[in-house]
């Protein structure tokens, strides 16, 4: 008599069949794995915090023992493993339940890596976020929300998610010394709506409205689809700024808060000034306009920090990012060491030697982190040194001024079914090829879905059935300045950077042909 199946078991079996039709538009999970060129795809990343480095290594052995032993770090901070099959999906799951890592499920819901670790953070935004969480899984929206419904509650700091998309977006800032957080939706830092400023009383009533209104649009709806009398009706209850009062720093008069699964955060008062590109309607502008500091709509314009600097948004101060390739002095004494995987990619026993250096080194932690790379919290700076040399000597990129850095791909042939390129191959030669001067990164898609688009390309390569591609820009507008053949598309891209650059450099325009 077999064995009664795990819990672990019975939610992979059943899912297999639908992960066999998942489309764009759905996420793989642990429990709901997506079907891929090269098998089944799983998702994972820790609810909070990081991972032990022993934990680590027992991840990549079983990628290696149930997949292809490929392992992915993605643009949001996520694993991923690939190469499963129905029959070793649930095997893996069954490995994963039974290591201490507290799988992330429900409404994506990122804080950043350092969260309550970054010394130049404003605030931490880790209670605010579990809140939040607490509130999404009381309300029942993970049920009633897409797949792809995100947010970001980000403190600021060296590591913040400026190019994380998100549909609804919390980032602290500092006004007149208190704290208080910038809300936006349906977009990055630099790309999202700006809705103005709520104080911390009210910040999880604001969010939780916010999803409320993007669920009443169905599975399907996203933040940057609500109009503004969606939005005036999903913040009616919200507090209003005060013209009168707010100048002498004197509370204004909340309505009264609907019925909340967030009594501690309910609002009591706060500041809500809606502003951005998007035309308003005047019902909604004179709504919300009023201010005792008012948002400007150049000041609104969300317009990104630069590297290490400071932004001021409506009066608002932001601290600056760093590359997560770097080394950061922790406010618990530790030192994070950031290491990069090149494309997003490494190998099963390149990540267990890695964990293993890390704990030779005295590394008690590794969290995921953003663009695509790993953070080991080290004892001191040199222990972190010392990893930093073996991880180079591993593979891994470990130098922010690396040019692998500059060119951004998705798995490609033969690994994705829909690529038509071997993306990753092409974007190491491309790698070697980069010119300087260039405006945002190169990305390299293996089909017209442009599953891995970064906030800001220079070019994109894109492969079809019979040729790459080369547009200026995101290729999501205008013909491509080259159609070549696939074989020569490192080379062909080359001479178009160059001819851009130097036209550009000229005052000329766009590139021709190359």
């Amino acid at each position: 008599m077999s064995a009664a199946p795990t819990k672990a078991t019975e939610r992979v079996l059943r899912v297999q069949e639908n992960a066999r039709h998942l489309v764009r538009g759905a996420c793989p999970t642990l429990a709901e794995p997506m079907e891929t060129g090269d098998g089944l795809l799983a998702r994972l990343n820790p609810v909070s915090g990081g991972i032990a480095p022993s934990t680590l290594a027992a991840i990549a052995e079983a990628a290696a023992r149930f997949g292809n032993g490929q392992i992915e770090v993605t643009a949001r901070g996520s694993l991923q493993i690939r190469g499963l099959t129905q029959f070793t999906a649930p095997r893996l799951a069954e490995a994963i339940d039974g290591l201490d890592m507290n799988v992330r499920t429900g409404v994506p819901l990122e804080t950043g890596p350092l969260a309550g670790l970054d010394p130049d953070e404003i605030a931490d935004p880790s209670p605010l976020a579990e809140r939040i969480r607490h509130a999404i899984a009381a309300g029942g929206l993970s049920a009633r929300l897409g797949p792809k419904v995100s947010v970001v509650v980000d403190g600021g700091g060296r590591l913040p998610l400026d190019e994380v998309l998100a549909d609804v977006r919390l980032e602290a800032g500092r006004r007149g010394g208190a704290v208080v957080w910038h809300v936006a939706i349906g977009g990055t830092r630099e790309t999202a709506r700006g809705l103005g400023f709520v104080e911390i009383e009210a910040a999880g009533s604001v969010v939780m409205a916010l999803l409320e209104a993007i669920a009443s649009k169905g599975k399907t709806g996203r933040a940057k689809e609500l109009t503004d009398g969606e939005l005036e009706a999903a913040l009616r209850y919200l507090p209003q700024p005060d013209r009168a009062t707010r100048s002498d720093n004197q509370s204004s008069q909340a309505a009264p808060p609907p019925p909340s699964v967030l009594p501690d955060i309910s609002p009591s008062r706060g500041e809500i000034g809606l502003h951005g590109r998007p035309a308003q309607s005047p019902p909604l502008q004179d709504r919300m306009s009023g201010c005792g500091q008012p948002i400007s709509p150049l000041e609104g314009e969300m317009s990104g920090r630069t590297e290490g600097g400071e932004t001021r948004i409506g009066g608002a101060h932001f601290v600056g990012p760093a590359s997560p390739i770097t080394t950061l002095s922790l406010s618990d004494g530790r030192t994070a060491l950031g290491i990069g995987l090149p494309f997003g990619q490494a190998t099963a026993a390149q990540i267990v030697s890695f964990a293993d250096a890390a704990m030779r080194a005295g590394a008690d932690e590794i969290l995921m982190a953003q663009g695509r790379s790993l953070l080991a919290l080290c004892p001191t700076a040199e222990a972190a040194e010392t990893l930093r040399e073996a991880a180079a000597a591993l593979g891994f990129l470990t130098d922010a001024a690396d040019p692998r850095r500059s060119v951004v791909a998705c798995a490609g042939a033969p690994a994705c079914a829909s690529g038509h390129l071997r993306a990753r191959a092409i974007a190491a030669e491309i790698a070697a090829l980069l010119p300087s001067g260039l405006d945002g990164v190169v990305h390299v898609s293996g089909c017209a879905k442009q599953c891995a688009k970064p906030a800001r390309a220079a070019f994109t390569l894109i492969g079809t059935s019979d040729a790459c591609e080369i547009h200026h820009g995101d290729g999501r507008e205008g013909q491509p300045i080259a159609s070549v053949a696939i074989g020569d598309a490192a080379a062909a891209f080359g001479r178009a950077a160059r001819l851009y650059r130097n036209e550009k450099k000229n005052g000329k325009g766009a590139a021709t042909r190359p």
